[in-house]
């Protein structure tokens, strides 16, 4: 069973939120816009015992409200199904963990009628009278006839609600839903398990049983000892001898002492019986001894906690890498025996959190974790394996990406609705459903001619780790090639407008074919977004892209454009190098060839795409008195964007 949505109230900085989750779920923002509260609303959940002040509140000055988080499980497979019984609905386990100054409740959610709901809160006498009003109002048409005893109606209620479901809501009710198995409803921990790997986390503290290394390495020691034939064999042998043994056939000691105190009760209640017995027994699970994990670093060998942060993020990388694998490790055939197992030993799907993976790697190890986390993003048939959901927070785009744009959650600080309460953490999604649909509205075509398959199919090719730095951007601009990207940042280093503290990111897409794609996926999330493209009007080619491109950034649509720039594009009637050469007219060639030879290019046609080289054909040109005043334009429009963002309340970013 996975994680499919998460509603957490007045939890820190998130006052009401409402958020989806796939196999993988990212989640992107600034500092300080509550990504990581997410994480830590989950670990709030799954930890039974966690402690909570004034400082996990909303408001610290407002404790009077409780906490709320919410979370909805979907694929449930048929034993999970089978275990919650009634508290499932259409596919659904809904289960919520009440915080406030009275401690912390689970809830979970039955199909009731309203109206039984609130009798089943009453007293045996009053329950039953209430039921009658209830029969001789109407409400209850078909309701069988009323038991005499006040304390059969909840099992009348129970039977006329499972046959009228329609008249049913899910509705909470109080449930231990984490604690000993089978002890009330405390069985959601049997079948999912949560592991919180932590930016940053005190040695001593990760090495804990609830430390991320200790929680992977009990699963990964679980699923590898499960499979032998020995242990297998064991735990039959254990549990047919507790059945033995707690049998009543062996423990006649019950119905004795069953006897002894009624004889006593008697004296208080003539007619009244004591009978004892035990309730099913289901053997507990034999718990495997304690891992003492020590690592050896140049035949330095010591215990985890006295490594660095860097050797422990590699340990715990390492034992996802293991627990990525599909199939349990081959055990060697000895005499203690290895073989599938005879009935499989059911383990916990996790949900792993992981923030900000990228912490004390490489690039190039960055971009092996990120394919390894969506190896570990499976749910197994198997039931002996468990399913891995990825929860995490980064600020690497080698853990995005914009053709997977669905996995995205984008997270800002909003203003609240009441001046005088702290700023609230809001969450945007964007599906490639409502990006193809975005697509055929600018273009008016059918849309059933743009599907999310069709969408992802075109973008996937070109949409690459530079472009996935658009969804960081605070303001991003999309541009055909490297030599608009070099044009755009060398003018904006000459004008001193410091785009790189202005959060401005320029990505290319290869082609004017491929803004649209970029595009839409940006401004879907909220990222204010200004993009540039040729016009091609001399060659006459690409008419109905740059309608569909003019329409895409909010101005009047035509075949063929003029130069100009507006709100949310600019257009070169040819491209960039023609409006370059038509400005600095018979200086063009002598500038450029003097740029190229300086930094050593064999091909001056080809300089251009270089920001130095281009930084300095500026710099000449202005030095002969040549200026550029659309290009200083266009960068002059994108800077007042990002700068109105700043003056701006914060969070408050809609798309261009």
């Amino acid at each position: 069973m996975f994680i499919e949505k998460v509603q957490i109230n007045n939890f820190r900085s998130i006052r009401n939120g409402d958020v989806s989750f796939g196999e993988i779920s990212t989640f992107l923002g600034r500092n300080g816009v509550g990504k990581s509260t997410v994480l830590y609303a989950l670990e709030s959940f799954y930890n039974v015992g966690a402690q909570y002040s004034c400082l996990d509140y909303y408001n610290h000055e407002q404790t009077d409200t409780s906490i709320r988080i919410r979370i909805t499980y979907g694929g449930l497979r048929p034993d999970e199904a089978a275990e919650f019984g009634s508290y499932v609905h259409g596919g659904k386990l809904i289960v919520t963990k009440v915080i406030n100054q009275g401690g912390a409740r689970y809830f979970g959610t039955l199909a009731q009628i309203p109206s039984f709901a609130e009798l089943r809160r009453l007293g045996a006498k009053e329950k039953r009278a209430g039921m009658k009003t209830l029969i001789e109002s109407g409400a209850v048409p078909g309701f069988p006839d009323l038991p005499t005893k006040g304390d059969d109606v909840d099992r009348v209620m129970e039977e006329y609600e499972a046959a009228h479901p329609e008249l049913t809501e899910p509705i909470e009710c109080e449930t231990q839903f984490f604690g000993p198995r089978n002890v009330g409803g405390g069985k959601l921990d049997k079948f999912t398990k949560f592991v919180l790997v932590p930016a940053v986390r005190d040695a001593a503290t990760e090495m804990e049983k609830r430390g991320a290394i200790m929680q992977l390495l009990d699963l990964i020691v679980t699923r590898r000892i499960s499979s032998r034939q020995d242990f297998q064999e064991f735990k039959q042998e254990f549990d047919a001898k507790a059945r033995q043994l707690y049998g009543k056939e062996n423990l006649p000691e019950l119905a004795e002492l069953g006897t002894l105190v009624t004889d006593r009760l008697k004296r208080y209640a003539p007619g009244a019986e004591l009978l004892i017995d035990f309730a099913e027994l289901k053997p507990p699970t034999i718990p495997l001894p304690d891992a003492v994990v020590t690592v050896s670093e140049d035949n330095f060998k010591v215990p985890v906690r006295y490594n660095g942060h860097g050797l422990q993020r590699a340990l715990i990388l390492a034992l996802l890498e293991q627990l990525s694998m599909t199939q349990p490790d081959p055990v060697a055939a000895n005499d203690t025996g290895a073989a599938a197992p005879q009935e499989p030993l059911r383990l916990p799907d996790l949900i792993l959190a992981i923030e900000e993976p990228e912490l004390y790697l490489h690039p190039a190890r960055s971009r092996y974790l990120a394919k390894v986390l969506r190896d570990l993003a499976r749910r197994d048939t198997d039931a002996a394996l468990p399913g891995i959901q990825v929860v995490c927070v980064t600020h690497s785009p080698y853990f995005v990406a914009v053709e997977h744009f669905d996995e995205v959650r984008m997270c800002r600080k909003a203003a609240s609705t009441d001046a005088n309460e702290p700023h609230v953490t809001t969450f945007t999604s964007f599906t490639r459903h409502q990006a193809a649909q975005r697509l055929a509205e600018v273009t008016g075509r059918p849309p059933e001619d743009f599907t999310a398959d069709t969408f992802a199919a075109r973008a996937a090719p070109v949409l690459n780790s530079i472009v996935n730095e658009g969804l960081f951007a605070d303001v991003a601009v999309v541009v055909e090639g490297d030599s608009d990207v070099a044009a755009l940042w060398a003018m904006q280093t000459a004008m001193d407008q410091k785009w790189d503290e202005l959060g401005i990111v320029v990505v290319p897409v290869s082609g004017k074919n491929n803004i649209d794609r970029a595009v839409v996926a940006f401004q879907g999330f909220g990222i204010p977004t200004y993009f540039i493209f040729d016009g091609d009007k001399p060659k006459n080619k690409g008419a109905t892209t740059n309608r569909t491109l003019l329409q895409l950034g909010a101005a009047a649509a035509t075949d063929f454009p003029a130069t100009g720039i507006n709100r949310g594009c600019a257009v070169f009637e040819d491209n960039l190098e023609t409006y370059l050469q038509g400005v600095a007219g018979e200086h063009y060639e002598s500038l450029r060839d003097k740029c190229s030879a300086q930094y050593g290019y064999d091909y001056p046609n080809k300089a251009l795409k270089n920001s130095e080289v281009m930084a300095m054909f500026l710099q000449e040109a202005r030095a002969v008195g040549i200026e550029f005043p659309i290009l200083q334009k266009i960068v002059e429009m994108i800077s007042s964007i990002a700068r109105e963002l700043r003056i701006a309340p914060t969070g408050t970013t809609k798309p261009k």
